[in-house]
């Protein structure tokens, strides 16, 4: 027999350098907690970046640096590591969602499972156009489709079976998850400084929306004299970012930190967590800002409509600066508001979103897959 069908381990694959920031962080602790557990199984996991930098000693996830999203680069090396390590499964982190290194990685007796973490692209696409009804039957048949997809929200669930034609036999719902340890155990008192901190926390790019954040800042200050604003995380917008809070005139109410490794210690002191995507698929930056009892504030998207309930924080429909401002001000305004943040969120975020949760689904998936 083949050595690849002797034992069958696991390995994740994802896009990015081990150092790309929090994000992959938070991954990264997710699947050391699933490794973890998997060893009762004689199962090991690895994990491979393109590109590694850190040290990884005594951890029971296995990290390589391997290019396998370069799959047709370096098919050799890829298929070479496979057997060698007698992997059973390999989880790519948002792949193509039809991709030809999937007929590959099943002749090699190896299972193919696509983590979507992004829905947003599909929502153009209609459940009977040719172009889906063809989708529908490369996935119905098995070519080039992996043999499983996970997806993190209820709504992108939907999405890769009515517009991308997955079968929903292949789909399976699994929550991003935080390790609610950092959360705070008491529950949040209520700050008496006179000025209140507004707070959001994401890489500056441009699907983020710091620009219209910035102008509802400027809204905001026009209105009353009592806010801060302070941003958390770096990426490709920062200096475009703070240029326009001075044109805006407002670059003495605004903090830009850069990129931090521990951004809770912001969204405690925030009197409200602000996020403004239209395109996540279910952000940890407003699960810990829920963790941490701080109201949100968010726009529609898959993600907040999953992740915020109405004693949490308030969904804007749109990129309406008058609408969030508004939204900003309830909890501003209203203390009680805030008091059912504090209290509500932590409970919301241990209970739907912990790490054991996800990590939990992923072990059931992954035997089912590996049996």
């Amino acid at each position: 027999m083949d050595a690849m069908h002797k034992t069958k381990n696991i390995l994740f694959v994802m896009n990015w350098p081990d150092n790309t920031g929090l994000m992959l962080k938070r991954a990264h602790q997710t699947y050391e907690h699933l490794a973890q557990s998997l060893k009762q199984f004689d199962i090991s996991c690895f994990i491979a970046y393109p590109e590694v930098s850190q040290s990884y000693s005594g951890c029971a996830l296995n990290v390589v640096q391997l290019d396998c999203n370069d799959f047709f680069g370096n098919r050799a090396a890829i298929k070479s590591f496979l057997k060698q390590n007698c992997i059973g499964s390999i989880v790519y982190i948002d792949p193509p969602l039809i991709w030809g290194a999937n007929l590959f990685f099943k002749a090699w007796g190896v299972t193919p499972i696509a983590y979507v973490r992004y829905s947003h692209g599909f929502v153009h696409m209609r459940d009977n156009t040719p172009r889906t009804i063809l989708k529908r039957a490369v996935h119905e048949l098995g070519i080039f489709s992996a043999s499983k997809y996970i997806a993190i929200t209820r709504i992108g669930q939907s999405k890769l079976t009515s517009s991308v034609g997955i079968p929903q036999r292949k789909v399976t719902y699994i929550r991003n998850g935080i390790d609610s340890s950092i959360f705070p155990i008491e529950v949040r008192k209520e700050s008496l400084s006179p000025v209140k901190n507004i707070v959001s926390v994401f890489q500056l790019r441009p699907q983020k929306n710091i620009f219209f954040l910035l102008r509802v800042i400027q809204s905001l200050s026009q209105r009353r004299n009592d806010i801060c604003y302070t941003h958390v995380g770096g990426g490709e917008q920062l200096d475009d970012a703070i240029a326009y809070a001075k044109e805006l005139g407002i670059e003495d109410l605004c903090e830009f930190v850069g990129a931090s490794d521990n951004p809770i210690e912001y969204m405690r002191k925030a009197d409200v967590f602000i996020h403004a995507s239209l395109n996540e698929n279910c952000s940890n930056a407003i699960t810990e800002a829920m963790g941490c009892g701080t109201p949100v504030v968010a726009v529609k998207s898959d993600s907040a409509l999953e992740q915020i309930t109405p004693e949490i924080g308030v969904v804007v429909d749109e990129l309406d600066e008058a609408k969030y401002t508004q939204a900003i001000e309830k909890y501003l305004d209203d203390p009680l508001a805030r008091q059912k943040a504090h209290l509500r969120g932590p409970e919301r975020a241990r209970k739907k979103f912990s790490i054991d949760s996800q990590s939990q689904g992923l072990e059931r998936l992954l035997l089912q897959t590996l049996s």
